[in-house]
């Protein structure tokens, strides 16, 4: 199993276990980017944003991580549109 297959699987396991419990949830597949899923509570008006590994990170990879997402957190407007 393939890096990609492996880190897809985990992310679909998440998305599933967030549909469980009521939630909106989605992956961003094959993005490569720092959000690999997004979860949304309705009901708490919550949204997390979860970058999935298959692996433990270094002290050094979770600082570098957090470096580039910094300033992420916070309190946000959120406009839903069909377009």
């Amino acid at each position: 199993m393939t890096k990609y297959e492996k880190g897809a699987r985990k992310e679909r396991k998440l998305v599933k276990l967030a549909k469980l419990k009521g939630y909106y949830a989605l992956r961003s597949a094959g993005s490569k980017g720092k959000i690999d899923v997004v979860v949304i509570n309705q009901k708490d008006r919550k949204i997390e944003l979860i970058q999935a590994k298959t692996y433990t990170l270094t002290p050094k990879e979770i600082k570098d991580l957090n470096r580039e997402v910094e300033g992420i957190d916070g309190v946000y407007t959120v406009k839903f549109e069909i377009i």
